[in-house]
């Protein structure tokens, strides 16, 4: 899991809400403690992880985040994010969610694409990008039901 989320963080800066530089420095137990806590997914080719995405579970067990979806980009236009977030949205409603939500970078337009296209709807709701806070994220949601 660290691999692939490193790549991602050097791939794709503008679209995490944590940098390349913050993550390098986390320890062993920083990154145990994730998958421990939350759900991780990860996608794989034989033994390479190809992608992955997470959710977050809140105070409102009705809503969860989903969190750091990434593909490596040559596996992208294969339906790998697809099939990630199909995974995600399926646990996300075995663990009792009503909603999915997720927050997306303004500039990324081919994430939102992918998010539209299955469904998410902006809200409306924006704010400024924790690791970047001249540029700004929009919060979509599904509904899961």
């Amino acid at each position: 899991m660290r691999g692939v989320r490193l790549r991602a963080l050097a791939d794709s800066p503008e679209a995490f809400a944590a940098t390349l530089e913050e993550a390098e420095l986390a320890d062993e137990a920083a990154w145990r403690e994730w998958p421990e806590s939350q759900p991780v997914f990860l996608a794989c080719v034989g033994n390479e992880a190809v992608g992955m995405g997470g959710v977050f579970t809140g105070e409102d067990p009705a809503v969860h985040r989903l969190v750091a979806l990434w593909v490596d980009p040559a596996r992208r236009g294969l339906g790998v994010a697809t099939a990630l977030m199909e995974v995600i949205e399926d646990w996300a409603r075995l663990d009792g969610a009503d909603v999915l939500e997720l927050w997306v970078a303004d500039g990324n337009a081919p994430a939102r694409r992918l998010y539209e296209s299955r469904g998410y709807l902006p809200t409306g709701n924006t704010k400024p990008l924790p690791s970047n806070p001249q540029e700004r994220e929009a919060r979509y949601t599904l509904a899961l039901g």
